[in-house]
């Protein structure tokens, strides 16, 4: 008798079969431990969002293969530790975990019964778990496209030869030590790994360590990359001691910084190829180019395009008429903008007001900078927040007896009023701090360490001040020794 045949006379026989959960008590199972233990060899476990406080166990359910997959990854099907249970998953070898943001275990966040693995994990969030991240798959399987975050050991941690870890993302991963991708005898391909927090507090021992390691970004571990039998395409930087541990680099290799989209955002922010791979999506599930970018994220000038910053047509009481202006983010407030306002002649500014507007500032009550009055010929302008202190440092160009002068100004609170007469802004009164002759444009910013000013002014290098080849660059900066000129 065929498979087909059997299935239909034996009850409960139908070979994969869908099986639903949900916390409701509307689906076939309210738990997914209890469709864990029902489920027969091939069948689906379509775990509906929500949170489930389980530890997901299979009983003494031995069948595989069986996948948990939840059906809207979107919304979040969550199993969550809550601080107290060991694992979030409890499995035999051969399952498949798919599509589940895993949270909160007091150990690893991935267990099975002594010796057994997972087939794969795909498409989870890993995060805030007391052991690995990523821990249970064993030779030949899988792990694609999980984000793992602020895992106590290992970010991922393979349990097999011939394991495929490929685009997946490792941050603060190894804090109590390991690696943030360990696979010793598998392949990584297109993994983004940041363990630089972790690398110096007795944390990651290394980025990356493999047998094979290719088109990834790596940064931090003590060491930053080890691949035993061979690496390409692969940029490492932020290691402690060896950027590739002995092993000579491969084809491709380099020590570089790459450039993201900003702080805790690894989309790229600048192409970076890889040539030689053959990856065609990466962990978004969007399309690669040939040549696909190097780690987890797909370079994609929409991400740096979209959202815009600002419109213009948002900022209340708009000047009437084109002016200098500026753009600085408040530590407390968020963006501002500063212009001068050519109806008055006075720098004012409007902060974000929630996330569809933006307001101008009543100049008698708000934080500064509230006002500072600058001649109608003084520009162009520029403005930077001094971190330390969260005030903002502004530099302008004025028209001095048919030179261009520098002039800058530190807000310390309160604000500068009229004429720029206050003690609370410094460098008001003082005589031109730069002279120069034909400047043409400035940006300034505050060093985070020393809170010195660093100013940026162009200026026509020649006689042909219309020709853009003729321009050039030059770069000072304000310390309490004075102005010295920084080179490049």
């Amino acid at each position: 008798m065929g498979v087909a045949a059997l299935a239909a006379v034996l009850p409960g026989a139908a070979w994969g079969a869908p099986h639903t959960v949900c916390p409701g008590g509307t689906c076939d199972h309210p738990t997914i431990s209890a469709c864990a233990t029902a489920a027969q060899t091939d069948d689906v476990c379509e775990v509906q969002p929500g949170v489930y406080h389980e530890t997901v166990d299979h009983g003494v359910n031995l069948q595989a293969p069986v996948t948990l997959r939840c059906t809207d990854p979107a919304t979040g099907c969550v199993v969550d530790g809550d601080g107290v249970r060991d694992h979030a998953f409890y499995l035999p070898d051969g399952w498949t975990v798919e599509g589940f943001e895993v949270r909160n275990t007091a150990s690893d966040a991935f267990s099975g019964l002594g010796g057994q693995y997972l087939a794969a994990v795909r498409d989870c969030w890993v995060h805030d778990v007391g052991g690995t991240g990523i821990g249970t798959v064993g030779a030949g399987g899988v792990i694609e496209r999980n984000v793992v975050d602020a895992a106590w050991s290992y970010g991922i941690l393979c349990r097999g030869a011939g394991v495929t870890v490929r685009n997946n993302l490792v941050t603060r991963a190894a804090i109590y030590g390991g690696s943030g991708i360990h696979c010793a005898d598998g392949v990584v391909t297109h993994a983004t790994v940041d363990v630089r927090d972790t690398t110096f507090a007795g944390g990651a021992a290394s980025g990356v360590f493999a047998a094979e390691v290719h088109h990834s970004v790596v940064l931090g571990g003590l060491v930053g990359l080890s691949a035993t039998t061979g690496s390409s395409n692969n940029t490492v930087s932020g290691w402690g001691t060896d950027a590739w541990g002995g092993v000579a680099r491969g084809t491709g290799d380099a020590t570089t910084e790459p450039a993201f989209l900003g702080l805790g955002d690894y989309h790229l922010a600048e192409a970076l190829p890889a040539t030689g791979s053959v990856e065609t999506e990466d962990l978004e599930g969007d399309l690669r180019v040939d040549p696909p970018d190097r780690g987890a994220f797909e370079y994609d000038v929409t991400d740096i395009a979209d959202p815009p910053l600002l419109a213009i047509d948002e900022v209340v009481a708009t000047p009437t008429a084109p002016a200098p202006h500026a753009l600085v983010l408040l530590p407390d407030a968020g963006p501002a903008l500063l212009w001068l306002d050519p109806d008055t002649d006075v720098l004012t500014y409007a902060v974000r007001d929630g996330d569809d507007s933006w307001a101008r500032q009543d100049v008698a009550t708000a934080v500064p900078p509230e006002v500072l009055s600058l001649d109608p010929y003084d520009l162009p302008l520029a403005a930077a927040i001094d971190w330390r202190t969260g005030r903002p440092v502004v530099a302008w160009l004025a028209d001095a007896a048919g030179t261009t002068e520098l002039r800058f100004a530190r807000s310390f609170g309160g604000g500068c009023g009229s004429g720029c007469a206050s003690s609370d802004w410094e460098g008001c009164d003082d005589p031109p701090l730069l002279t120069f002759d034909g400047m043409a444009a400035v940006a300034v910013a505050v060093d985070p360490v020393d809170g010195s000013v660093v100013v940026a002014l162009a200026a026509p290098s020649g006689a042909d001040c219309g020709s853009s080849d003729d321009w050039a660059v030059d770069l000072f900066r304000l310390d309490e020794g004075g102005w010295t000129v920084q080179t490049l």
